[in-house]
């Protein structure tokens, strides 16, 4: 084993392999690898899976144990990618959309009014368009209203 020193950084030899290490301060510490960017992928996928797709701090404290250029940017894209990640974060329907529907037994019985604002078009007095669906059928009957006033609404 051979160590060439700078000042930022040594490498650690073992036979044909040569490894990029951050500077230790005693010969005693654990070495923290430089990962290339070609392992970077790997890396962390492993530490994704060891933490149990844990989330970035959780991958961050796992990978700070060994290696020394793992940056949170890359853990957030990684985590953001992973699949089985993603099937979790998925949340159910709100709740409170429709919770009961509207029911109703005969033509008629139920139904819902819309008003058409068509004043900027408006054709011999008519400035509106009411539209009136019944809530059984889904039947539509449209009719122009000079007024939106509730007594010519009703009639």
């Amino acid at each position: 084993m051979r160590l060439c020193v700078s000042v930022r950084y040594e490498i650690l030899q073992c036979g044909d392999v040569e490894k990029l290490i951050r500077k230790r301060k005693n010969p005693d510490e654990s070495a923290l690898y430089y990962v290339s960017e070609e392992d970077t992928f790997d890396v962390i996928k492993r530490a994704h899976i060891a933490t149990g797709h844990g989330g970035r701090d959780r991958m961050m404290k796992e990978l700070q144990r060994k290696y020394a250029n793992i940056t949170t940017k890359c853990l957030e894209l990684y985590k953001s990618l992973c699949e089985e990640c993603q099937k979790r974060r998925k949340r159910p329907m709100t709740k409170g959309v429709v919770v009961h529907p509207i029911l109703s037994k005969e033509f008629s019985s139920r139904g819902q009014v819309d008003l058409i604002d068509m004043q900027s078009l408006a054709k011999a007095n008519y400035n509106w368009i009411m539209v009136y669906q019944d809530q059984l059928t889904k039947f539509c009957v449209l009719r122009a209203l000079a007024s939106k006033r509730a007594a010519e609404v009703a009639f």
